[in-house]
């Protein structure tokens, strides 16, 4: 079996230091539709086995088990698996699996993903826990990022509402990508928005995201068909200080195929799940 792998560079923050080896994520890709979590990254894991290029992939509809593989180059930018140098991935601890979750020690910081019940969950505590830790991919089309700006006290999340599968077998998650001034950082506190992106979301027909306001039980509009008027009503609102809730629908006016994205600042937490539609009214 071969595979070609991406080449997305991951920009790496100051870590506490810890014994197992450091993991240079260089592409993370989530699956809304399958709770499926896969990485590509580099990790030296010592003498003898050396530098491996790895593979994690989690599908939470199914088992949910980490399946860990590293993969050697036979000609240019084309690999085919190595055991071995799975087994020694897994042996090093750069990858720490329990049951049906993995905390990859990357060089900006350890970031855990579990599943349970379905869900596949992205436990961001490590990186809430110190402001010196960061998280972000640098490409313009990056599909994963958490960072925290503690000069400029602003915090970004680049997260999946959707994905597709090319023809070639690759994940492509579509993306919101939501920047927020915090004065406590990644965890629960005053929480500001500033901007919004979409990548491939809501571009045509009745597809919507919306953005829950808990005060008013209101889903506010931010991008439907395509129409972005909905962004500048929410810049510089203030938003629930323990949750951030965005709702994605294929067809707004249907009663099923909603999904909801939830960031849990309470307890560190991101997670996407199919739904049906909120019983709150629509703003403006």
């Amino acid at each position: 079996m071969k595979r070609r792998l991406t080449t997305l560079a991951f920009l790496c923050g100051m870590a506490s230091a810890q014994s197992a080896p450091k993991v240079n994520v260089f592409a993370l890709d989530i699956s809304p539709e399958n709770q499926r979590l896969v990485a590509n990254y580099t990790v030296d894991v010592g003498f003898p086995a050396g530098k491996q290029t790895g593979t994690l992939e989690m599908e939470c509809k199914k088992s949910g088990i980490p399946v860990v593989k590293a993969w050697k180059e036979v000609k240019m930018d084309t690999y085919e698996e190595d055991p071995a140098g799975s087994k020694a991935i897994v042996a090093s601890k750069a990858l720490q699996i329990t049951g049906t979750a993995t905390l990859i020690n990357a060089w900006y910081g350890p970031l855990r993903f579990y599943c349970k019940g379905g869900v596949l969950y992205t436990d961001f505590s490590k990186l809430a826990a110190d402001p010196t830790l960061q998280g972000n991919l640098t490409d313009a089309t990056a599909h994963f990022g958490i960072e925290q700006r503690g000069l400029m006290r602003t915090i970004n999340f680049e997260y999946p509402l959707t994905s597709t599968v090319r023809e070639d077998g690759r994940l492509v998650p579509h993306t919101a990508s939501l920047h927020l001034l915090s004065r406590t950082g990644l965890k629960a506190g005053e929480k500001i928005m500033r901007e919004i992106y979409f990548d491939g979301v809501a571009s045509e027909g009745k597809a919507g995201v919306f953005l829950l306001d808990t005060k008013s039980s209101t889903l506010l509009p931010l991008r439907y068909g395509g129409n972005d008027a909905g962004l500048s009503k929410v810049f510089n609102k203030a938003l629930d200080p323990k949750t951030l809730t965005l709702y994605y629908a294929a067809d707004y006016s249907a009663v099923t195929g909603w999904r909801k994205l939830t960031i849990d600042f309470v307890n560190s937490l991101i997670w996407t799940q199919d739904v049906g539609k909120p019983n709150v009214k629509f703003g403006n």
